[in-house]
């Protein structure tokens, strides 16, 4: 890849990519044309299809022009282009990254950590339940969990990260000025308060069906890892999987009802080597390293008033920085204690931690 050679025709670049974009121009057509130019070597035309081949004789003009196209700004939404520093990276890895990025809410939500969460629309309760629990619990572990707004498994996977004090991300196949379904209007004004809306297509777009799954890839392309929560063996969902284990990223599947098929999915992605999940910590263990460490919110000297023994100031200090669960306890802790879960349960009879309500261990409010 070849940047542009100065910030001038790298605005040139940029305003032509919007402008192109705004005209209604494939998505997936840009992305290759923007590729191709950002080339090191001259690009043969006739190796391009039709739409890219103009797209990309379009750029070559532009970046000749000295007159800067207007990307009509809307106040209402902000864009975000390859070109731009803060465009985020997982995305540059893709083979067909999006040019251009429409948003509303929260910019700074793109940077992650991301973990996308996706499933049927025709849910079970048990989906449901399990999909809000998961996203719940993984959000306020400081996941971003990403997911399509769709009826079903991704309005319970952004709900979820909502009630656990989270940050989520939602991905649509239609405009930024559009949402879609109609019924999760309300749901899309409480997302962009506390993380984001953002997808491909240009204002007055309508969620076309191929739209979807050009918009799948953003998807899984976000996240380091995708958790497929309930899925027939058959849809949207499965195509997400598919250009997960296409781009490198880490796929996971809760098991289901082998007799649903609305499960069938799920079985059989496990069955080719997804990861099993049966708890928010097994992906967050399977996560560890990858995943930023919350600075440590209360003072140690409170350690020192509360006369603790060695064994467990080393679970104080772990629990200073937030809930875990005391899988990820033991494991961070292997070799240091011989017999971590008497030290916990003397902890909790003490009153100085106790279990919320996902099952791990946080320091008592009284204590902090």
């Amino acid at each position: 890849m070849v940047w542009p050679r100065s910030p001038e025709e790298k605005e040139v670049l940029r305003a032509r990519l919007i402008d192109l974009s705004l005209a209604g121009s494939d998505p997936m057509a840009l992305s290759r044309a923007m590729l191709a130019d950002l080339k090191s070597e001259e690009v043969d035309l006739s190796s391009l299809p039709a739409k890219p081949a103009r797209l990309y004789r379009y750029l070559k003009e532009g970046r000749k022009d000295d007159r800067q196209p207007d990307p009509r700004p809307d106040p209402s939404y902000w864009i975000l282009t390859y070109l731009d520093s803060d465009y985020p990276a997982l995305l540059r890895e893709m083979a067909d990254p999006p040019a251009v990025l429409y948003g509303r809410g929260q910019k700074e939500v793109l940077s992650g950590p991301c973990l996308t969460m996706v499933g049927t629309r025709k849910a079970s309760n048990y989906g449901l339940s399990v999909a809000n629990r998961f996203a719940r619990n993984l959000a306020s572990a400081g996941l971003v969990i990403v997911s399509g707004l769709a009826l079903g498994i991704d309005g319970a996977c952004h709900r979820g990260a909502l009630e656990g004090k989270g940050r989520t991300l939602a991905v649509m196949a239609c405009g930024i000025d559009r949402v879609y379904p109609a019924s999760h209007r309300d749901l899309a004004e409480r997302i962009c308060r506390e993380g984001g809306i953002l997808t491909e297509y240009p204002p007055g777009s309508p969620p076309l069906k191929h739209h979807f799954m050009n918009r799948n890839r953003i998807l899984s392309g976000l996240s380091m890892a995708t958790l497929v929560v309930e899925a027939r063996d058959r849809s949207g969902t499965m195509i997400t999987s598919r250009f997960a284990g296409e781009q490198g990223r880490d796929l996971f599947a809760i098991p289901g009802n082998i007799n649903q098929p609305r499960s069938s999915g799920c079985n059989w992605l496990i069955q080719q080597g997804a990861m099993l999940a049966q708890q928010p910590s097994d992906i967050l263990m399977a996560l560890k390293g990858r995943i930023p460490s919350r600075p440590p919110e209360n003072d140690k000297s409170k350690i020192k008033t509360l006369n603790l023994p060695k064994d467990q100031v080393l679970i104080y200090d772990r629990l200073s920085s937030g809930p875990m669960y005391p899988e990820l306890l033991i494991r961070e802790l292997d070799g240091e204690l011989s017999d971590i879960w008497t030290v916990l349960t003397l902890m909790e009879m003490k009153g100085i931690i106790e279990k919320d309500l996902s099952g791990r261990y946080q320091i008592r409010e009284s204590i902090l």
